[in-house]
């Protein structure tokens, strides 16, 4: 079994976890039941946190605390000071990096990733194309290579693939002759 987290004195810890709850409520637009945010408050009924509100409050917690949060913590705490004694309770996060990732840890990476694409100013990537074309000027790479102007032209190597499946049939047979 994994070793709990370094010693943290439960009264800032409680502190600490009303904090991001604090700031949870206000990112999500729920001003209303920030009166009612108290170590005994009911994360679904008082406070309306749903079950993805709450996978993004354990992740949230576990990189305030640096501590890595048991899955079933998510559907089973439901209040403030419930979550402070998973969070006191829980492993650090380094003694867990071997375990393999749930489909909520990947749901939680999707959320952190597409918000930090959001502050980036990436909204939507609808092919690869879009990608790339987002990628490529950010490329260590694209920084070595002089800039092509949009006349020149792409001259293929004198051994590149032919174009046509019949003609690569055709030059493979020739080439095992």
């Amino acid at each position: 079994m994994a070793t709990p987290s370094t010693q943290i004195d439960p009264l800032a810890a409680r502190e600490r976890v009303l904090d991001v709850l604090r700031g949870l409520l206000i990112e999500l637009g729920s001003e209303g039941a920030l009166p009612m945010l108290g170590p005994q408050s009911h994360l679904d009924r008082e406070l309306g946190l749903g079950s993805l509100e709450r996978v993004e409050l354990l992740t949230r917690l576990e990189s305030e605390f640096g501590v890595r949060l048991p899955d079933r913590v998510a559907a089973e705490v439901n209040t403030p000071a419930a979550l402070t004694a998973a969070v006191l309770a829980a492993p650090t996060a380094d003694s867990l990096l071997k375990e393999p990732s749930s489909a909520l840890r990947s749901s939680a990476a999707a959320q952190r990733l597409a918000r930090q694409g959001a502050d980036e100013g990436i909204f939507a990537a609808q092919t690869l194309i879009d990608v790339l074309r987002y990628r490529a000027p950010k490329s260590p790479i694209a920084a070595t290579r002089p800039a092509r102007s949009a006349s020149a032209s792409f001259t293929p190597p004198h051994n590149a693939a032919p174009r046509s499946l019949r003609a690569a049939v055709f030059h493979r047979a020739a080439a095992s002759r």
